[in-house]
């Protein structure tokens, strides 16, 4: 958004998404559940894979990029890694990396076990 617009339809593209962002996740479970009892679970997974060669498709055709060529930088995965290695020699890394990974294990122990106590 921030490369093609400015001003007032920048905020207005932002609102946009930001609106989608947050009425998906209301209505995926309930669209998900609708699919599941009329074809079945393996629908779901057809949905979604039509669903993101729709989009793929359309953002290939629509969306033109808007880097130049003089600013691009060739990826390699060599200089992916060697970037990796020099992050993780920074002390300050490990405190936020730590952190945010206990945080996702209790997320997935929640999601684990809640089944099982809720059934209790």
């Amino acid at each position: 958004v921030r490369d093609v617009t400015r001003g007032s339809v920048a905020a207005t593209l932002y609102a946009i998404i930001i609106t989608i962002e947050g009425v998906v996740p209301i209505a995926s479970p309930l669209l998900g559940g609708i699919i599941n009892d009329v074809w079945g679970w393996r629908a779901i997974f057809l949905m979604i894979l039509g669903y993101s060669v729709v989009t793929l498709t359309y953002v290939y055709f629509n969306f033109p990029e808007t880097l130049s060529h003089k600013k691009r930088i060739t990826y390699s995965l060599k200089s992916s890694f060697l970037t990796y290695k020099e992050i993780s020699k920074q002390p300050r890394f490990y405190l936020p990396c730590l952190s945010l990974g206990l945080s996702f294990s209790l997320i997935y122990c929640y999601v684990t076990a809640s089944p099982f106590i809720l059934m209790v």
